[in-house]
């Protein structure tokens, strides 16, 4: 299977890398063999008690962009909760039953389409 390795330069200097492996990033580039990648501030993303057992999660993202919710109670097993795509303003927002008795974490992943 095909390979591809995402360098970031970061604006303090600083260099992070990835190789992904899985079918579905097999060819992420589009016709002109460019990549397009979204990197977020962890301050883009939000939960927000509503009160009554709800939650508000929200972040950024681009228009139309799938992702997934995750949550995990351990940070090593995610487990989907839903599937979104971000609205024309690039806004991913969803509400959900939480229990606060229960330290749980939550995430926006990219949802890239089936291989």
């Amino acid at each position: 299977g095909a390979a591809v390795r995402v360098d970031v330069h970061c604006h303090d200097a600083s260099q992070r890398s990835a190789v992904y492996t899985d079918p579905k990033w097999s060819s992420p580039f589009n016709a002109a063999g460019q990549l397009s990648l979204i990197v977020l501030p962890t301050t883009a993303t939000q939960l927000q008690n509503n009160g009554s057992g709800t939650a508000t999660f929200s972040s950024r993202g681009a228009p139309g962009l799938p992702c997934t919710v995750e949550a995990s109670t351990n940070l090593s097993q995610w487990d989907p909760v839903i599937t979104i795509n971000a609205d024309a303003n690039g806004m991913l927002q969803h509400t959900m039953s939480v229990d606060w008795t229960t330290p749980t974490f939550y995430r926006f992943v990219y949802t890239p389409p089936s291989a």
